[in-house]
């Protein structure tokens, strides 16, 4: 067996998606930081993530999985995100943040107005269309996807959804 001399960070993303076989065991690895008979450093940092609710395909945690973490509710915050995306490492182009702004509810949809099947903006989503304007826009190609309202309104209601993509367009087209 092996004792290792230095701590990591182990990050589990969507355990609760994973098989129940993988997910058991997780369950050594943080109670004991054991992991097939070798130690972990002591120091050694275990986190899971996962998305819980009516609208995701996933498994629920026992109580035994329970057990063994922390639990920390997260929320979307409209604000937060908006002072990351407005960092220009980060690549959000500034029609997204614009519109955002004055659109405040366009960021996510609240768990309880998901429906089956459908498509709503959320961070993720709001994400790639940014950093896609913003590739278009270093290219002197985003214009001409915006002068194209039907080509921008696809576009943008793919990744959002049709009822945002459409909000969205129209703001583009207005303020670009």
């Amino acid at each position: 067996a092996i004792t290792y001399k230095y701590p990591v960070v182990l990050f589990f993303d969507e355990l609760n998606r994973a098989f129940l076989s993988l997910r058991q065991a997780t369950f050594q690895i943080a109670d004991s930081k054991i992991f097939l008979g070798n130690k972990l450093h002591p120091n050694t940092r275990v986190m899971v993530a996962a998305n819980i609710g009516p609208m995701y395909q996933a498994d629920d945690f026992d109580v035994a999985e329970f057990s063994r973490y922390a639990v920390l509710g997260m929320t979307y915050n409209t604000d937060v995100w908006m002072k990351w995306a407005n960092k220009k490492e980060n690549r959000v182009h500034s029609l997204i943040t614009g519109y955002i702004g004055t659109a405040s509810n366009a960021l996510y949809v609240d768990d309880k107005k998901f429906a089956t099947n459908a498509k709503f903006p959320d961070p993720r989503a709001w994400t790639k269309i940014g950093r896609r304007f913003t590739e278009l826009d270093e290219a002197g190609k985003l214009q001409e996807l915006i002068d194209s309202e039907s080509k921008l309104t696809f576009f943008a209601s793919a990744i959002v959804g049709p009822h945002e993509g459409q909000a969205f367009s129209q703001y583009c087209k207005e303020n670009a």
